[in-house]
């Protein structure tokens, strides 16, 4: 290969090299155009989005910042509310604590006083039992001696009369 030959070949080698770089410089200034028209495009069709949306911002920071006293103000109220409940509510179990013993101490009173009743009945009762019990023994026991007194008369009556086997033809009229 000659030199001529070569540098042919490497001026060649330049000239398609820069063929390449501006065919991809024409390429990039093309995409760079339409890129950027597409942008304009769009600017002009986001622009009414971008000023709602910029004009919601700015209220919504101004209702933040209005509202932002009232806020800090209500959660101070429900605090204190929390904590008047909370008081409510321990006072509420503090009385129901208090009812209960109250009650229970009436319980035991009224179970104390029943017991107690039920031992005065019962003891009423044996003496009831007790007092009407007495004279009937007593009419029993009177009955007993009568019923005795009858059954020995009986028997001394029976005694003093002839038995009647025993008879003999002289007691026969």
């Amino acid at each position: 290969m000659s030199d001529e030959t070569f540098r042919l070949i490497v001026a060649g080698t330049v000239i398609l090299a820069t063929i390449a770089v501006l065919s991809c410089l024409a390429i990039l200034v093309a995409f760079y155009r339409i890129t950027r028209q597409k942008l304009l495009l769009f600017m002009e069709r986001a622009a009414p989005v971008f000023d709602k949306a910029d004009r919601t911002l700015s209220t919504t920071i101004q209702l933040m910042n209005d509202l932002r006293p009232h806020v800090s103000e209500l959660s101070a109220e429900a605090v204190e509310i929390a904590k008047s409940g909370r008081q409510q509510v321990e006072m509420v179990g503090d009385l129901v604590r208090d009812t209960s013993e109250r009650v229970h101490a009436r319980l035991e009173q009224a179970d104390e006083s029943l017991e107690h009743k039920i031992h005065e009945f019962e003891h009423t009762g044996h003496v009831l039992k007790k007092t009407v019990m007495r004279p009937i023994r007593e009419v029993s026991g009177f009955k007993a001696g009568l019923l005795a007194a009858f059954s020995t008369l009986k028997r001394k009556c029976r005694s003093d009369l002839p038995d009647p086997k025993k008879r003999g033809p002289e007691d026969i009229d």
